[in-house]
């Protein structure tokens, strides 16, 4: 019995580590997407998913944050990877590295839909509420 427990620790660091390599791939990805844009477009340049009544969905509903423009990403971003601390192996890290990739994948949505102006096709994307 023993020996079976031991796997089980094993299997769940394992996932830890994955969900926190994840996150640190992800916010890193979104920090470079988020950078260009902001040279590209400016700090005041407008953000939003048109046709629906969210301002982004995952920041607003956790952080009840409005984001409006660009410029109110950096420092949500910034602290969603302080937030991610690699040494610290364990379920609560595992479910802060979760969110703080929720956040960094709709910022990275919100910049190619603010670079293509243009929906995604129906699986993918940004789905309006239409």
């Amino acid at each position: 019995m023993a020996q079976e427990g031991n796997k089980d620790s094993e299997s769940a660091e394992r996932l830890f580590l994955r969900s926190i390599g994840r996150a640190i791939v992800t916010l890193s990805y979104a920090e470079i997407l988020l950078s260009k844009a902001l040279k590209d477009y400016g700090l005041q340049q407008i953000i939003s998913y048109p046709d629906t009544a969210y301002y982004l969905p995952a920041i607003r509903t956790t952080e009840g944050d409005g984001i409006s423009c660009l410029g109110q990403l950096p420092v949500i971003l910034n602290e969603m990877r302080a937030r991610v601390k690699e040494g610290e192996i364990s379920f609560a890290m595992s479910r802060q590295a979760d969110e703080s990739t929720a956040y960094a994948l709709e910022i990275i949505e919100t910049i190619k839909f603010l670079k293509s102006e243009e929906r995604g096709d129906a699986w993918t994307g940004f789905l309006d509420e239409l």
